[in-house]
């Protein structure tokens, strides 16, 4: 079998000011009736993914926090595919005034407080990394990507 699929992201891509383009919608509708498998694959925490979008069956896989976490809407199965961040490092984050939002694994905040957070990672020896896009940053596990998320992704289907 010859699997085919559509890798999309999400913000500033197919959605504009958090909202998907009503387009899009019909063209991953169209897709989708052609057998092709389509993911919306995001930086995004799912929950707040669910926020914005609402109904996630529109798609058949998500890849959410860059590539740590799946879910499969059609089912309501979703899986995290890395450990949850240390609780010593989310207290020392908050300890240092940042404002982080925690999802299952990633941890987001204002790309300001980028220098403080390396600081409390570099204190606390975590095998963690930084990814900037726009105004905010991820911190993550090391092997955690949007590639790898779609590969989980592909060997569940």
């Amino acid at each position: 079998m010859r699997l085919k699929a559509i890798a999309l992201d999400y913000d500033g891509t197919i959605a504009e000011n958090d909202r998907l383009v009503p387009a899009v919608r019909d063209a991953i509708a169209r897709a989708r009736d052609r057998d092709l498998i389509v993911m919306i694959v995001t930086g995004r925490i799912l929950s707040d993914l669910r926020r914005v979008l609402g109904d996630l069956t529109l798609v058949d896989a998500v890849v959410a926090e860059n590539g740590a976490v799946v879910a499969f809407p059609a089912s309501g199965r979703s899986a995290v595919l890395h450990d949850p961040p240390a609780a010593e490092l989310l207290d020392a984050l908050r300890a240092a005034g940042i404002a982080i939002e925690v999802g299952e694994v990633v941890i987001e905040a204002d790309a300001g407080a980028a220098h403080p957070a390396l600081e409390a990672i570099r204190t606390l020896q975590q095998p963690l990394v930084i990814q900037f896009n726009r105004s905010r940053m991820m911190i993550l596990p090391q092997a955690v990507s949007k590639a790898s998320g779609m590969a989980a992704v592909l060997d569940a289907l």
